[in-house]
């Protein structure tokens, strides 16, 4: 067993490192519903369509992606099988 002195600081700050990374590893697992619906970020949505977060903001003020959001939270979310549904084939 090793003792080493860091400070509060520190230790607040490598907790938090290691949550973020924990987090990050699991991201996808813990933003599944029960049902295996894997539910997107704006963000993740945005890189899945290849759109910007305004362009994302545009389709779903349109009504062409449905929303989705914890009340209270402000945070925006979508079902990626509604995602994948709006895309159309052309052609």
């Amino acid at each position: 067993m090793k003792i080493i002195q860091i400070t509060e600081q520190e230790f607040q700050a490598i907790l938090s490192q290691t949550i973020d990374r924990k987090f990050e590893e699991h991201k996808e697992k813990l933003l599944q519903e029960p049902d295996g619906e894997v539910i997107l970020t704006r963000e993740a949505t945005s890189a899945l369509l290849g759109v910007n977060l305004s362009t994302l903001h545009n389709y779903t003020k349109k009504g062409k992606l449905k929303s989705y959001m914890i009340e209270g939270t402000g945070r925006v979310y979508y079902k990626k099988t509604e995602v994948l549904e709006a895309l159309k084939s052309v052609g």
